[in-house]
C-alpha cells in the first residue's frame, strides 16, 4: 500500500479595526496568498502586519499610521512657517503675521484637513 498525503488547509483571517475584511485559505505548500484590500481610513496609510505562512490558522490585523500633512503660512509671497500635523494631532503653533508698515494683518481662515 502507498500512503497518500493531502495538505491541511489553514485560514488567514484579515481584520481592520476589529472587523473581518476577508479570509484566505492556504497550505504549507503556498509561499504567498492574495491579501484583501485594506479599507481606507481618511488621513491614514495602512498595511497588513507581518505574518508567515508556516502552518496554522492566523489573524492578521491592519496597521493604520497617521499620514503627515503640512500647512504653509505665507505673507507677501514669502514663507513664514511650514508646520506639520496629522489627523491625530492638529495642534499647531500659529505664527504671528509679520508686521508691515501702515497695515494690519491676519491669517485668512483655514481648516486643517487630511
Amino acid at each position: 500500500m502507498t500512503a497518500t498525503y493531502t495538505a491541511i488547509e489553514y485560514t488567514v483571517t484579515f481584520k481592520a479595526d476589529g472587523e473581518t475584511v476577508g479570509e484566505v485559505t492556504y497550505t504549507v505548500a503556498d509561499t504567498a496568498i492574495a491579501e484583501p484590500t485594506i479599507p481606507e481610513k481618511a488621513g491614514y496609510g495602512a498595511k497588513w502586519e507581518e505574518y508567515t505562512l508556516d502552518g496554522g490558522n492566523k489573524v492578521v490585523n491592519a496597521i493604520y499610521t497617521a499620514g503627515v500633512s503640512y500647512v504653509i503660512f505665507k505673507a507677501d509671497g514669502k514663507t513664514v512657517a511650514t508646520l506639520e500635523y496629522t489627523v491625530e494631532n492638529k495642534d499647531i503653533a500659529v505664527p504671528e503675521v509679520p508686521a508691515k508698515a501702515h497695515y494690519t494683518g491676519v491669517w485668512e481662515a483655514y481648516e486643517l484637513t487630511t
